[in-house]
């Protein structure tokens, strides 16, 4: 999977059969620089992808539900959102997720 985040920064992460990942991060933004990790992931009955990431400093956890978009990649869904919810139209705070296969 491949997202870029709203300062330019790249993350790129392969999800592996057996729940496991490695992860990379280059750029500006959360974490400066080149860092990569690894972590777990799932998807939960209700159908959010979680993932957790072992950073060396800071570990990461969320899930969320995957919305499709309309150029194929993937928007993931606040926790806030309703059934009304649509993908932002302002590409300032859209942050799609790339899947590859």
């Amino acid at each position: 999977m491949l997202r870029t985040n709203t300062a330019g920064a790249l993350r790129q992460w392969v999800n592996k059969p057996d729940g496991t990942l490695t992860v990379y991060w280059g750029g500006a933004g959360f974490r400066n620089g080149a860092h990569s990790a690894s972590g777990r992931w799932n998807v939960t009955e209700e159908g959010r992808l979680c993932l957790h990431i072992d950073w060396e400093d800071v570990p990461e956890n969320w899930c969320r539900f995957l919305e499709p978009t309309a150029n194929g990649n993937y928007q993931p869904i606040a926790d806030i959102a309703d059934a009304n919810w649509t993908p932002p139209q302002d590409k300032t705070s859209w942050r799609p997720l790339t899947i590859r296969h």
